[in-house]
């Protein structure tokens, strides 16, 4: 997998390395979430400042000391100040990177990482994983965000009549907008509604030579449901895995690599420009 993750907001995209890994990108997260979403919040509080104050046209970016590379715009000036003085990205350091569609806006790295260090992309890859299975939805593969699960993956319950998940089995109702949404109730029981613990069920999730699909149905048939499809919100790796069956599934047998290369490398043209980076381990 790329060690550059493109996100979105309006017309702006925030391409963001990071300094910790994990073999899968929907494994379960070993980064400090804390920093993570406190970053996010600092890069698109600065891209709503660009959008009033900064001219359409791309500033050229000129050097500002041996750890950043920044626009000239001094819409950006405050965002260099917070990620210069941020205290908790450790010893390994860390890049951030915005552009739209007219090039590179704003750039900037700590040493000893750089912007060119190649790194596995940990939880930063979730919203791109959920980009690429919405495609299978907007070809028609899928045919909507409201398919059930059981309409496309052969081993899964299509009983629709249970309404409790602590009484019966309810995950005949999950669909694919609760997976990609993170409320299809599965959780893998450390934290309550937090996801990230360990055990038998998901441990084959580390593997990242093993076999894809015979993990998402251990995980399948292994962990209850800790709350109803819709109505239980739970931050964990499981959802993604499991929507990789349905991929799977609903393109007659493809691999997560070939659905990774098919859905997201090829229609961000990534392969035009960081195709050696472009690999699920």
């Amino acid at each position: 997998m790329t060690n550059k993750c493109w996100l979105w907001s309006g017309r702006t995209r925030l391409q963001i390395k990071w300094f910790r890994s994990e073999y899968l990108p929907w494994k379960r997260k070993k980064i400090n979430m804390k920093i993570m979403f406190c970053i996010l919040v600092l890069v698109m509080t600065a891209c709503l400042t660009f959008a009033v104050a900064a001219p359409a046209a791309t500033t050229a970016a000129a050097t500002v000391s041996t750890t950043a590379v920044v626009s000239t715009t001094s819409a950006w000036d405050d965002l260099t100040t917070q990620l210069s003085a941020w205290p908790l990205s450790g010893t390994a350091g860390f890049a951030v990177t915005v552009g739209n569609a007219s090039g590179i806006l704003f750039e900037y790295s700590r040493t000893p990482f750089t912007l060119h260090t190649s790194i596995e992309t940990a939880s930063t890859s979730k919203w791109p994983m959920a980009m690429m299975f919405t495609g299978l939805v907007q070809d028609g593969t899928i045919q909507s965000l409201d398919s059930y699960a059981s309409d496309y993956v052969p081993w899964w319950s299509s009983d629709r009549t249970c309404h409790n998940a602590t009484q019966c089995d309810a995950k005949g109702n999950i669909t694919v907008r609760h997976l990609l949404s993170f409320t299809s109730g599965f959780d893998d029981g450390e934290v309550p509604g937090g996801g990230g613990g360990g055990g038998n069920a998901t441990s084959c999730m580390d593997n990242s030579k093993g076999d894809y699909i015979a993990c998402t149905k251990l995980i399948y048939q292994n962990l209850n449901l800790t709350g109803n499809p819709g109505r239980t919100f739970a931050y964990n790796s499981l959802h993604l895995q499991l929507m990789g069956a349905i991929a799977h599934y609903a393109t007659k047998g493809l691999s997560i690599q070939a659905i990774f290369q098919k859905y997201y490398v090829t229609p961000c043209t990534f392969f035009t420009r960081h195709q050696s980076f472009l690999t699920l381990s």
